[in-house]
């Protein structure tokens, strides 16, 4: 079962920087500061070509983007997401401290969610009993599979935001990543 791997990209930590000026300046997030923003594709990659380019010599085509606020000393937020294919995180502001945790799938313990943005997923009722399986700390990008339980655990002793961006493809990009994974 995949559940991750990083992604090894030379120039990350300046893409990083030029994802968090255009959340700041041409987003809402940080003022609505909801778990999960979606935010204006187009707009991200004439913000941030160095994205579009880097996916494209693999034809991956970059078609949704979410910002995902997590407040200072968050925990869990276990959920599910309903996208179809793996994706990418890439960390954005206060990310190298936090850890993404994951979990067994227990469909009992999860309901039916959706966010403020219109996403939908699945739910944890509670992430006391769920069994762990991994974890990561999203200190540069990472492939992930969201069909996996899993939520952010902030740096308890980080009061600060943290702030990652989700990136979603045109197909699967588990298997044209892979030179690039750890």
């Amino acid at each position: 079962m995949f559940i991750y791997n990083y992604i090894e990209i030379e120039n990350h930590k300046n893409i990083s920087e030029d994802i968090k000026k255009y959340i700041i300046e041409e987003t809402d997030v940080m003022l609505l500061k909801w778990p999960w923003k979606f935010v204006n594709v187009e707009r991200l990659l004439e913000s941030v070509p160095q994205l579009e380019k880097i996916f494209r010599e693999f034809d991956l085509k970059i078609i949704t983007a979410a910002a995902i606020y997590r407040p200072p000393y968050s925990q869990g937020g276990i959920h599910i997401d309903t996208s179809e294919f793996y994706r990418v995180l890439w960390p954005v502001i206060n990310c190298e401290t936090s850890t993404t945790k994951f979990f067994k799938y227990e469909p009992e313990k999860f309901r039916e969610g959706s966010g403020r943005d219109g996403d939908k997923n699945l739910t944890a009722l509670s992430d006391v009993n769920l069994e762990f399986l991994d974890e990561f700390n999203l200190s540069k990008p990472v492939i992930f599979n969201p069909k996996i339980p899993h939520g952010v655990y902030c740096d308890p002793n980080l009061n600060e935001s943290r702030i990652s961006l989700t990136l979603g493809f045109n197909k699967n990009p588990r298997y044209v990543l892979t030179e690039y994974c750890c």
